[in-house]
């Protein structure tokens, strides 16, 4: 993600709380911002592999192709090709970790009629160009972290005619301040942790001081939704409140909003639309909302439908 960083690409905490105990921020990289960005990140990362020379035991662009346990040796036998170099080699080793990761390998949904679609689908990882969707109208599927970074970046680079959401559930998207208070104090403190539910391992009497006080915790976070909601004018064609309560939609599915995508929310080119894909026609797409059906075109801001010659198509990119 880092190595491809682009305007959206703002982690979520501080970077003061982003750091590793024993290598703090050098001097020289730290961000003027109190949220850094894609690239200091990476920087900051470069800079702890080289402090503890971690760099020598990397391996970069190379592909594995076999691994195999050896009972006599007692060891994993590799054979890795390494694409710069272009040669394969043998190496040894007494441990294996598997590290690929979750999302090494993007799930793009089949929709009926896609191949008659005359747009461009991609999923969010390919998503590194704003100029991809420069003067089109884009749909973007998901409210997670990752559809409202790109919803934002396209907002705020104005290169997309119009950005539409389609989600089926939405998260609660906190902004940077609530109330003129950082959300880091908001919410990274002892104080706000004492207002969320007991972790399983409670004991008995934390638990019993728990319900006493839970009409306090609940009369908290309802009250902070509700300046959420106020600041970010949700509902009215916007994302949605969220069913499920603040504690346990943020710690889980939720996201913290850099200062462009809490403007995003005010935007007039950004829809929220509650609802699915149905399928594909040539000219855009049928969406499923609320048991209706309904279709919101393809084709260049201005256009109806799509120009045989020149037209340019509704864009779905997917959220990871």
């Amino acid at each position: 993600m880092y190595s491809q960083a682009t305007a959206a690409d703002w982690p979520q905490v501080p970077w003061k709380h982003y750091q590793f105990p024993e290598f703090l921020w050098p001097e020289e990289i730290q961000p003027v911002e109190e949220y850094p960005s894609g690239a200091q990140v990476l920087a900051y990362i470069r800079a702890f592999a080289a402090h503890f020379g971690l760099l020598r035991c990397v391996r970069l662009n190379c592909k594995l192709l076999r691994l195999r346990w050896c009972d006599e040796t007692r060891e994993w036998e590799t054979l890795y090709c390494d694409s710069v170099k272009q040669r394969f080699f043998k190496a040894k080793f007494d441990y294996t970790v598997i590290c690929t990761g979750l999302y090494s390998n993007p799930n793009i949904p089949y929709y009926k009629g896609v191949e008659s679609f005359a747009g461009l689908q991609i999923h969010a990882k390919e998503f590194t160009e704003m100029s991809l969707a420069r003067g089109r109208r884009v749909v973007i599927i998901g409210s997670g972290k990752t559809a409202m970074d790109c919803a934002s970046g396209l907002l705020v680079s104005r290169c997309a005619a119009s950005v539409t959401l389609l989600y089926r559930s939405a998260h609660w998207p906190v902004p940077r301040s609530v109330l003129g208070i950082p959300v880091r104090r908001l919410l990274f403190s002892r104080a706000v942790a004492s207002m969320l539910p007991p972790y399983y391992t409670a004991s008995c009497v934390d638990r019993a001081v728990h319900a006493i006080v839970r009409p306090l915790k609940r009369l908290f976070w309802r009250g902070l939704e509700c300046a959420i909601n106020k600041k970010l004018h949700m509902g009215n064609g916007k994302l949605e409140a969220p069913p499920v309560g603040l504690p346990g939609d943020l710690f889980y599915g939720g996201q913290i909003l850099d200062d462009s995508g809490a403007e995003m929310m005010h935007c007039e080119q950004l829809t929220a639309i509650k609802g699915e894909i149905n399928k594909f026609v040539r000219n855009g797409v049928i969406l499923l909302v609320s048991k209706l059906f309904a279709f919101l075109p393809a084709g260049k801001a201005g256009q109806r439908g799509i120009n045989k010659r020149h037209g340019r198509s509704q864009q779905p990119l997917k959220d990871a």
